[in-house]
């Protein structure tokens, strides 16, 4: 029987990782993004272009998410992927809330963008977690899928 780190299961795990760590980034980079013009949304009024921008953010963090449910992880992987689904599906709700919030000035909105963001927060640290312990048992090194900072 083969270690997991010589496995032909690894090779899958790797190529799947591989995939999931541009998303992680890319999902890193608009949630940064959002976040600049939310700072700068608490001490002006937000204009109509804000709310275009707002909206833009929702459809990017709704693409990632979409790109992550297309994929196909191996069965070693599945409930790490599954974790990661759950915080890419908070994290489209949250920019989704916030810009409802915001741009029709419903405040009901805040407090479901609120917990949408805890939601994200948590999966989104369950899942990393995991997902490191993953590429730990099967030998795959973080520079072997481009996510050591």
């Amino acid at each position: 029987m083969c270690s997991p780190g010589s496995s032909p299961v690894r090779g899958d795990v790797l190529q799947w990782a591989k995939q999931v760590v541009p998303l992680g980034k890319a999902l890193k980079s608009e949630n940064a993004d959002h976040q600049v013009l939310v700072d700068a949304l608490r001490t002006r009024i937000p204009t109509h272009d804000d709310c275009l921008q707002l909206r833009e953010f929702t459809n990017q963090s709704s693409d990632l998410y979409n790109q992550m449910v297309r994929m196909h992880p191996p069965e070693q992987a599945r409930s790490v992927y599954l974790e990661f689904v759950e915080a890419f599906s908070s994290n489209t709700d949250a920019d989704r809330y916030y810009a409802l919030y915001v741009c029709q000035n419903d405040v009901s909105y805040y407090d479901l963008h609120a917990q949408a963001v805890e939601a994200t927060n948590r999966r989104g640290e369950t899942a990393l977690h995991d997902f490191k312990q993953l590429l730990e048992q099967y030998s795959i090194s973080c520079g072997d899928v481009d996510m050591c900072e």
